[in-house]
């Protein structure tokens, strides 16, 4: 069983899977969508053998290693005023609106974000709170508010919102892939072996 992200399922874990199942395709693999904090806890207690999840990795039973880093992109109304700009300044969003994911779903993410504000002179003034990055992208085309949030392969002809760079941050999110030190399953160990082969081939093509 491997559990994954949002930020995982539209960034290098595609690609991933997809290495293993042409190197073991008799191997069946069971995927489960968890917020990074639940992925924590399964992988402890076993429910799962493999986590894609938002760093950082913390605790002595497990190994872990980066996937994949993607930078921070605003995501703004079509008709907001910056909307018209190439790139944006994280410090041109101070006082505006935001909207972020829920806290206890999101509480990897959240603090990444307040944090670049904060970096831009700011603490973002959270207006909305969305479960899920669907509903995040709804609001933000309502009109609601604008977000921060990390540049994976996303959809830019979306509806009701633009994506923009940002002109004077170069702060990433990183996804760690994690597995217990224990796991006596042999599958988990090669699908690190074929993912550590697959990155090796990336980080040789950039």
């Amino acid at each position: 069983m491997i559990g994954y992200t949002d930020f995982a399922i539209n960034g290098r874990l595609p690609s991933i899977l997809a290495a293993f199942h042409e190197a073991l395709p008799a191997v069946d693999i069971d995927l489960i969508r968890r917020d990074s904090h639940e992925q924590l806890e399964d992988l402890a207690s076993e429910r799962l053998d493999m986590g894609f999840l938002t760093g950082a990795v913390n605790g002595k039973e497990l190994q872990h290693c980066c996937v994949h880093q993607t930078p921070f992109v605003a995501v703004l109304p079509a008709h907001h005023r910056l909307a018209a700009l190439d790139a944006v300044p994280v410090k041109a969003l101070a006082g505006e609106s935001f909207v972020l994911g829920e806290i206890h779903q999101w509480r990897h993410l959240v603090p990444q974000i307040q944090a670049l504000c904060l970096e831009a002179g700011f603490m973002p003034r959270i207006a909305r709170e969305a479960p899920n990055s669907d509903s995040i992208f709804g609001l933000v085309a309502a009109g609601m508010g604008v977000t921060l949030y990390p540049d994976c392969h996303l959809n830019y002809d979306r509806p009701g919102i633009v994506i923009r760079p940002l002109s004077d941050s170069d702060t990433k999110l990183t996804t760690e892939m994690a597995w217990l030190n224990s796991s006596t399953n042999p599958a988990v160990y090669r699908f690190v072996e074929i993912t550590g082969k697959l990155l090796e081939q990336v980080s040789a093509s950039e």
